[in-house]
């Protein structure tokens, strides 16, 4: 990662690292669980964070999506 992608992320609190890490965790599971090969000990800390954020946000987005639409 590029050191002007540093300057692009917020500063997560401990909460959100707390729920990111559990992510990574999850996702590193799943990974395993199916034999795709991925193995997330070779991302880095960052790294696993910003693909669990990158999930994460995108379940949010097509929550808020989906509620727009709900019929209550």
């Amino acid at each position: 990662m590029a050191i002007d992608d540093y300057k692009k992320i917020r500063r997560l609190d401990d909460y959100e690292l707390v729920a990111l890490d559990a992510g990574v965790d999850a996702v590193g599971e799943w990974i395993a669980e199916r034999g795709l090969g991925a193995d997330l000990s070779l991302y880095d800390d960052l790294d696993q964070r910003m693909l669990v954020k990158a999930a994460w946000e995108g379940c949010a987005r097509g929550l808020r999506a989906a509620l727009k639409e709900a019929p209550f």
